[in-house]
């Protein structure tokens, strides 16, 4: 399982919109075949945010505020993914 951001890259970053708040746009495949993972469990380590993945592997996180963030995503089968911190 791998988490990609919108240009299909590696997710290494996200986008902050003026201030602090940040925006996070991602999609979840599986790291073998680059399917989508409908549905898959997207969480925000610290502070504890958790959103699902829509149908097509595509998810959002918003408004964080933190400059480091790590994710955590589950779906079953599949073992659990940890991101490194992202610096935003």
């Amino acid at each position: 399982m791998t988490v990609t951001a919108q240009n299909n890259q590696a997710v290494d970053t996200c986008e902050c919109r003026h201030a602090c708040r940040c925006h996070f746009l991602g999609t979840v495949v599986d790291a073998s075949t680059n399917e989508p993972l409908p549905f898959a469990t997207i969480k925000v380590i610290n502070p504890e945010k958790l959103t699902l993945a829509d149908e097509h592997g595509h998810f959002a996180i918003t408004n964080l505020w933190e400059r480091l963030i790590e994710l955590e995503v589950t779906y079953t089968g599949y073992k659990p993914f940890h991101t490194p911190p992202l610096q935003q």
